[in-house]
């Protein structure tokens, strides 16, 4: 897996019969297999309510690590140089020629989004849930080996108490387009 290169010859470091050798290390955002998935991110349940609810989230956007990822791996990972800005168009651009597609929308992998291609950030975002509804907020999510990367890609599901729901897109702006009732 590693390619093994002699680094140093003849006795520079003041130690004797020391090997030294120095390996190639694959990066981790190059050899994944990435997965694309809608993560539920928040749920508020108004169904017993007889006025509006006010639902918060913290919308997070951007490269981070997947669950799989141990504290060992992050921190390796980092102290090698392969650091969030160093990955994130790799990443990128290994969802946008994988053809998987769980949300139909290629086209966020091939836009050249700085929000996705960077680290992690948050964003408050208010949305009001209706009496007698409850409301999912899902998001696109990307994972690759022990990255993950979180879309600006959001979608609102709105059911009712006779199981009647409406799909809504939102937009990074926050306007909401209505897909499906």
């Amino acid at each position: 897996m590693f390619k093994r290169q002699i680094c140093l010859t003849g006795d520079d470091t003041g130690l004797n019969n020391v090997d030294m050798a120095c390996c190639d290390i694959p990066n981790p955002a190059q050899n994944c297999t990435p997965e694309e998935t809608w993560d539920v991110v928040k749920e508020c349940d108004n169904t017993h309510g007889v006025t509006n609810l006010d639902c918060n989230y913290q919308k997070k956007v951007g490269i981070g690590y997947s669950r799989i990822a141990s504290k060992a791996d992050t921190e390796t990972y980092n102290n090698l140089g392969f650091d969030f800005g160093s990955i994130g168009s790799m990443l990128v651009s290994n969802f946008g020629s994988s053809g998987t597609s769980a949300s139909g929308s290629k086209n966020i992998w091939s836009s050249s989004s700085f929000e996705i291609k960077s680290e992690e950030t948050v964003h408050g975002l208010t949305f009001s849930v209706p009496p007698g509804y409850k409301t999912e907020l899902i998001q696109v999510v990307g994972t690759c080996g022990i990255y993950s990367i979180r879309t600006p890609k959001f979608i609102r599901s709105d059911t009712n108490m006779a199981n009647e729901t409406s799909v809504k897109e939102i937009e990074g702006n926050g306007t909401e387009i209505l897909i499906v009732t």
